[in-house]
């Protein structure tokens, strides 16, 4: 566990690694789930730092994943200060389908251990994480046995309290599902949103998020067409029972979103950025501008003097631009043009429209 430079989180937990089983290179796994992940960093790293492997389904059999018991004892050992965010299994999918419960359930009992933290997990695979949350008592049980086999921490409930619900620690430690444990579902477009926001919501939790990055199309919230009678609107809060559990209040707390990092990067429309902050504000749920990305639109930064608009191309007015902006492009969108510059992630920055939106749930700082 170690601190992260990530927008929305103080701190990053990799409790799953991957073993390549020819050499015994040790690195992570994943295999791509949809367009989100075609530029992937975690792959990236992974090609040079980790197993060498891609994240292709042709490689998944050459990897054992495992759990990194170090990384389970940093986490319960952690000195991140109360109330701290911790992005769980950035470098992977902690419900891959080759990661199996009793993996899940010792994740699970070491965040459990830290009551006064804030565990963040998101996934692309919505389905699985239903499944192994709706378990309900039962699959508190075994997270139980899993904690009281880590043996490390002696529980002071005076000291602990958890920074979502503000419960002792004594409470946390037989709730299902953790009241410190946030899920959240990584979509890219509205065919990913409709198919993975209305898994989320029908998921039992403690609260809900979604992460829309990289934003390749726009994402309407308020209208998700997921095949049903009629649109769900994510943003509304209603309750729904489980079996085996208390009635639950389904509706996402947090929205994430950002643009895309990377070789290869693809820009993100700020029109898209701007209608999805504006769902939030209207539904009065909070809303975080991670990044715009390697691109930016006119007026993200000073430094950046071209025009953009519908229908219009950039031009640049004589050699005083920036030796940081040289290769500016027009990025083709559906309905028009919108001229963006490739500047870098260093240079685009978080600005929208001169604010920097960095809201989240109350009860837990990054």
């Amino acid at each position: 566990m170690k601190k992260t430079t990530i927008e929305w989180c103080g701190f990053a937990a990799n409790p799953i690694r991957a073993q390549r089983l020819s050499d015994g290179k040790r690195g992570h796994f994943c295999t791509k789930a949809g367009p989100g992940c075609r530029r992937c960093y975690s792959e990236s790293w992974n090609r040079r730092f980790g197993t060498g492997l891609p994240y292709a389904a042709d490689c998944e059999a050459l990897v054992e994943p495992f759990v990194d018991e170090r990384e389970l004892r940093a986490i319960v050992r952690s000195k991140a200060p109360a109330g701290s965010r911790v992005f769980v299994c950035d470098m992977t999918d902690l419900f891959h389908r080759r990661i199996g419960d009793d993996a899940r359930d010792q994740i699970f009992a070491a965040m459990s251990l830290r009551p006064d933290l804030v565990f963040c997990v998101l996934t692309k695979r919505p389905a699985a994480m239903r499944e192994y949350f709706t378990d309900g008592i039962a699959r508190g049980y075994l997270v139980a046995e899993q904690r009281h086999a880590l043996g490390e921490v002696a529980y002071r409930p005076s000291e602990y309290w958890t920074a979502s619900l503000g419960r002792p620690v004594v409470d946390c430690l037989f709730c299902w599902p953790p009241p410190n444990v946030w899920l959240g579902v990584s979509v890219e477009n509205q065919a990913a949103a409709a198919a993975r926001i209305p898994i989320l919501l029908a998921t039992p939790a403690a609260l809900r998020f979604v992460s829309v990055e990289p934003m390749l199309g726009p994402v309407d919230l308020v209208s998700l067409d997921d095949g049903g009678y009629e649109p769900l609107c994510a943003l509304l809060r209603y309750p729904v029972a489980h079996a085996g559990l208390e009635p639950i209040e389904i509706g996402l707390d947090w929205v994430i979103a950002g643009g895309e990092t990377g070789p290869g990067a693809r820009p993100v429309h700020p029109d898209w950025i701007r209608s999805l902050r504006d769902q939030c504000v209207t539904g009065g749920v909070p809303f975080c501008f991670k990044a715009w990305g390697e691109w930016a639109p006119h007026n993200v930064t000073d430094s950046a003097p071209w025009a953009w608009g519908h229908g219009r191309y950039a031009d640049w007015r004589g050699d005083d631009y920036p030796e940081h902006a040289r290769g500016w492009h027009v990025s083709r969108f559906r309905g028009g043009l919108t001229c963006c510059a490739r500047l870098g992630r260093k240079h685009t920055g978080r600005l929208l429209d001169g604010q920097t939106w960095d809201q989240a749930p109350a009860g837990a700082e990054t």
